[in-house]
């Protein structure tokens, strides 16, 4: 049992011992009203095995085998594949082995094991801010130009 479901079951007992009202529990808990409901008859009907998991001990339904990582693993620490960035690396292995494996998973199995280095994230440049003018509208406004705008009138 995980300290999640330990806590809700103790939130049960609290319950069957009228300290708490399910309302207060959803509070507590962090969930709603309706779902702590749902909780409180599984744990009425099946005890504390009514608030554990269902999912425990089953495999990921989109988890790629172990032993398709392995050989892909195995393929990329080849010499003659070394230097392949993940978009290469997935093509030839598409072309040459048959294995269709997605090129961000390649990415971070790479990174995994080192054969590949993530990039950094460019730095953003700190601008200074422009002091603040003491009047409204009072911004220095200057031309760098040579021409004569005025026409010799000012």
């Amino acid at each position: 049992m995980t300290t999640k479901e330990a806590n809700r079951l103790s939130v049960m007992h609290q319950i069957d011992k009228k300290m708490l009202s399910i309302r207060k529990a959803s509070e507590e808990l962090g969930l709603s009203y309706r779902h702590t409901r749902r909780l409180r008859r599984q744990y009425e009907a099946k005890g504390k095995d009514g608030l554990i998991s269902k999912r425990r001990g089953h495999l990921i339904p989109n988890c790629i085998p172990r032993d398709v990582r392995n050989r892909v693993i195995k393929l990329l620490k080849d010499p003659l594949s070394k230097g392949w960035g993940p978009t290469f690396a997935k093509e030839k292995l598409e072309t040459m082995h048959g294995l269709h494996v997605s090129r961000e998973t390649i990415r971070s199995w790479m990174i995994e094991e080192g054969l590949w280095k993530s990039k950094r994230k460019k730095e953003r440049r700190i601008h200074q801010r422009r002091t603040r003018r003491s009047r409204f509208g009072e911004m220095i406004q200057g031309d760098g130009s040579h021409h004569d705008w005025f026409e010799g009138r000012g």
